[in-house]
């Protein structure tokens, strides 16, 4: 059994089947996709049994609280879910809570996901291996190559450009 003080936010690295067990609360089994993305608000604690053959991998990210002045600018986006279809890929927006929001970027070979502008900081969590190219401008380019599972954290306003041979999905963290 583990606590979770903080809203946060996981993303699963590879298919899986979980039996959750909440505190005060039945269990319920999960069955989650590769790539598949949650919210979840705390406090609570838990207990989360791997009913899958293989090893349950995922990377977690706890929200940690602001000042009352940076949640109410975090109103600039709004609480919507929307696909967008980018050149040679799509974003869908899966949630926005407080100052965070989540996408999930599916970029083919060349495909491009540009310039983010609301955005103080960005998380990008590799669901499948990727190669990408962050451009922020002033000719500056940064090659990224992540293994499914990898975490890095990304300046703002930069695009990223699938520089590989093959698709690639990454979940990216927005943060206000």
């Amino acid at each position: 059994m583990h606590r979770h003080e903080y809203d946060y936010a996981y993303a699963t690295i590879g298919a899986t089947e979980l039996l959750n067990q909440v505190e005060g609360k039945p269990p319920a089994k999960l069955k989650l996709q590769e790539g598949e993305t949650r919210f979840s608000p705390g406090p609570f604690a838990h207990l989360i049994r791997d009913l899958a053959p293989t090893p349950f991998r995922n990377i977690t990210v706890e929200f940690l609280p602001t000042s009352p002045v940076a949640k109410a600018a975090s109103a600039q986006w709004a609480d919507d879910r929307g696909l967008q279809v980018l050149n040679g890929g799509t974003e869908d927006i899966l949630f926005v809570k407080d100052r965070v929001r989540a996408l999930d970027v599916q970029l083919n070979a060349a495909g491009t996901l540009p310039k983010t502008q609301a955005a103080a900081a960005e998380l990008i969590v590799a669901v499948t291996e990727a190669h990408l190219q962050a451009a922020p401008g002033r000719h500056q380019q940064n090659e990224i190559h992540l293994l499914a599972g990898d975490i890095r954290w990304l300046q703002p306003a930069r695009t990223l450009v699938n520089a590989g041979k093959q698709f690639a999905r990454v979940i990216c963290f927005e943060f206000h």
